[in-house]
Order: structure tokens, then C-alpha cells, then sequence
């Protein structure tokens, strides 16, 4: 009787081990809340976007994880170097970093603690324009930011008093392989913005 009971009680402990074990597995596989960094997709993202001459600023030591997918595409640099960062340090190592690149793009993995100042978005976001900012999975930001190229036409038209655009490429280059053309708008805060704004762009005619 005791060893029957034994056995029984073994095939049931078996069971719910087993039946434990799949559901783990199959959300671990399947639910998104569990799913890794797509680190990945952040390296897909500036292989689709950046252009020649591009650099990549990462933070929190994420270069080793960065390079395993980006296998030397572009140069990159560690910023903050050092834990607490070095304001001043971080700042001149970015300047010397972006001078001469079209566009620099920017990783921001644990910035909360590598960066809590936000001393590398913030000296980006003064000497660059931001063009894009993207959310990945893992708490991972993925950051375009474009020097002002040559050429452009200057603007100097002021909307609500807070910002204005300095300069603006109307070419119409293509983007992309469906047809769909993109206008560049280079944007000066001149204000301080007591709202969001929604901006539309409307091609008149051909001039």
C-alpha cells in the first residue's frame, strides 16, 4: 500500500513538473514580456538608414553586443567612458567623435546609469539635428541625429513663436523603393513649447 502510494504520488509530482516545465518553455518562446533585447534589431535599424561616413555612439559598454551584429560596419565610440561620467571629457570626446560626419547615430542601452545626466543626448541634440528616435524591445533607444549638410535653403520662418525652421532640402530625392519622397526640415527651438505640435508638409507645385 505505502509503496503504491509512493508510486502514485511520484507520477503526480512527475506531472506537475513536466506540465511546469512546458508552460515555461512555451511562453519563454512565445509571450513577448519574456522575449530577450533584440539587439538585432537595433543594428538592422542603422544598416537600413545610416549613410556613408556615419558613426555609432554606444553606451554602457554595449560594444562588445553591438559588434557581434554590426561586424565593424561602422565606427563607434563609448560614451560616458568612465562611471560616474566626466562632463566635460564626454563632451569633448563626442565633438571630436562627430566632427565631419553627415550623421551619427546613438545606442542608448543603460543610459540610466551609464549616463543619468544625459550628457550624450543632450550635446547631440544641441550641435546635431535629431531626425529620429526609436523604442526597441529591451528598453534599447536607437537615435539618428544629422549634421546640417551644405547647400540647404535658408528658411528663418517662425511658428508660434517657439520654433523655426533654419534651413530646409526640398529636392524630393526618392527614399524608398515605392515611390514615397521625403523633404528635409531643419528645426531651431526658439522658444520654450507649452504644447505638442503637429506639423504637416504640403508640395504645391514643382517650385
Amino acid at each position: 500500500e505505502d509503496t503504491r502510494r509512493a508510486r502514485v504520488l511520484g507520477v503526480v509530482a512527475l506531472v506537475s513538473v513536466v506540465g511546469t516545465s512546458v508552460f515555461s518553455l512555451h511562453a519563454m518562446y512565445t509571450d513577448p514580456a519574456f522575449a530577450r533585447d533584440d539587439d538585432r534589431r537595433a543594428v538592422a535599424i542603422i544598416r537600413e538608414r545610416a549613410v556613408p561616413g556615419a558613426g555609432v555612439v554606444l553606451d554602457a559598454n554595449f560594444a562588445p553586443v553591438f559588434d557581434y551584429y554590426a561586424r565593424g560596419a561602422w565606427p563607434t565610440t563609448n560614451e560616458p567612458r568612465e562611471v560616474p561620467p566626466r562632463p566635460e571629457a564626454t563632451m569633448r570626446d563626442l565633438a571630436g567623435f562627430s566632427a565631419g560626419r553627415p550623421q551619427v547615430w546613438a545606442v542608448l542601452w543603460h543610459d540610466y546609469y551609464a549616463d543619468p545626466q544625459g550628457i550624450v543626448w543632450r550635446w547631440l541634440k544641441h550641435n546635431l539635428y535629431a531626425r529620429d528616435y526609436i523604442n526597441v524591445k529591451g528598453g534599447l533607444k536607437v537615435l539618428d541625429f544629422d549634421a546640417m549638410p551644405a547647400g540647404l535653403a535658408p528658411s528663418g520662418g517662425v511658428f508660434g513663436g517657439v520654433a523655426m525652421v533654419e534651413a530646409y532640402d526640398a529636392t524630393l530625392r526618392p527614399r524608398s523603393s515605392d515611390g514615397r519622397a521625403g523633404v528635409d526640415l531643419y528645426w531651431r527651438a526658439v522658444g520654450h513649447p507649452s504644447a505638442d505640435y503637429s506639423i504637416a508638409a504640403h508640395l504645391i507645385d514643382s517650385a
